[in-house]
């Protein structure tokens, strides 16, 4: 599966927020990294065709280009919000349905993604009584139904405490897709854990992207986070604007 932009832009309110982005992005773990307010949600809207925009969106399949209404992709928003008055299951088997799952298919799937965000033995407890962490939890197993073929989170582990934090990453760590997966965030210490390729945005512009290892020997510098300094201002020797860098 492959992603291509070419010269996105967006406008609001004549306000320029995306512009003239141009990126490839294919079957790797990407981490979209930038400061807040730096139009990483508004590209991923553009990209789920959630938002209207000016430029070119393509999607492809060995070579076969396809439309979004073709393509499964999974999705976890910034703010992902469950009815209270359903159980965990009853709340997967309305996101199943959702997405067109066959109800002959839709507990054995359950029952997998369940497993694989460990939840199952959760999966009879109403929506009122999940901390945020489970909740969390429940949108990463709803992204994952369907055996999606690109997979986008953005912000997953906004405002999760430590814990919840590393159990997000073993979760993903177990993921053994080979498929197009984007983490949007501003923390720099889950993409250096989880990606293998970033995406620097700031002021909605790509600043550079690639494999992590090979920019780091390319700018010669000895962490992501330096790196992060550097594309985005400019290698200043300042303190970092992050209070969560470091679990």
């Amino acid at each position: 599966m492959k992603l291509v932009v070419k010269h996105l832009n967006k406008t609001i309110k004549h306000h320029s927020i995306l512009q003239d982005i141009n990126c490839t992005i294919d079957n790797h773990i990407y981490g979209l990294l930038g400061p807040n307010g730096c139009g990483k949600t508004t590209f991923i809207r553009c990209l789920l065709k959630l938002m209207n925009s000016q430029g070119e969106i393509s999607y492809f399949d060995n070579d076969q280009k396809l439309s979004i209404e073709n393509i499964t992709i999974g999705y976890l928003p910034q703010t992902f919000n469950i009815f209270k008055e359903l159980t965990v299951r009853e709340q997967l088997e309305y996101f199943a349905t959702l997405k067109n799952i066959p109800k002959a298919s839709q507990d054995k799937e359950i029952e997998r993604v369940l497993k694989l965000v460990n939840m199952y033995k959760q999966k009879d407890l109403h929506g009122s009584s999940l901390s945020g962490g489970m909740i969390r939890r429940v949108g990463i197993a709803q992204a994952l139904l369907g055996k999606p073929q690109m997979i986008i989170f953005d912000e997953p582990t906004a405002g999760l405490d430590p814990d919840e934090r590393n159990r997000f990453k073993s979760i993903l760590q177990q993921f053994h897709l080979n498929i197009p997966i984007i983490i949007s965030t501003h923390i720099i210490s889950d993409i250096s854990s989880l990606c293998s390729h970033v995406i620097f945005m700031n002021e909605g512009e790509i600043v550079k992207s690639g494999d992590i290892n090979e920019l780091l020997s390319e700018y010669q510098k000895d962490d992501l986070e330096d790196l992060y300094q550097f594309m985005i201002h400019g290698d200043h020797n300042e303190e970092t604007i992050f209070n969560d860098i470091h679990d």
